[in-house]
């Protein structure tokens, strides 16, 4: 048990049910190939794929002492791998194209600010984690 507020079923594991009458083996397959998704970019580059994930990570915290969920790494199989949702506006660009400005536009953004930001800005706690992961691809 923790006293993280962020982990809303303390001490709950949902993968310890897999071998238990609470999954079936269509539950256990779609589960399989979620835990298998490549935790590398396939569709993304890397400075698009660590932008994603400090995106992922700033609005969706994940709780510190469980193994993480590889959430821009699902966005990225389902860019390569996955049907759409089924519809478009026929105005908007595909989902893969729409990603890919999001991105653009908030590295550019990211770059400008950091390129104005006073040197105490640039060595607070979250941007040195985005440069740390940036250096590590």
């Amino acid at each position: 048990m923790t006293d993280d507020p962020n982990d809303r079923f303390p001490g709950y594991d949902v993968l310890s049910k897999r071998h238990t009458p609470s999954w079936n083996e269509i539950t256990r397959q779609v589960i399989n190939r979620r835990l298998a998704v490549p935790r590398e970019p396939r569709y993304f580059t890397w400075d698009e794929f660590v932008t994603l994930e400090a995106i992922c990570d700033r609005i969706l915290p994940q709780p510190p002492h469980r193994p993480r969920v590889p959430l821009a790494a699902y966005v990225d199989a389902r860019l390569i791998d996955g049907p759409g949702d089924g519809y478009r506006f026929a105005e908007l660009p595909e989902a893969a194209d729409a990603w890919r400005r999001g991105l653009t536009l908030l590295m550019r953004s990211r770059n400008r600010s950091m390129a104005c930001a006073s040197t105490s800005f640039r060595h607070t706690p979250r941007t040195t984690c985005w440069h740390r992961r940036r250096r590590e691809t």
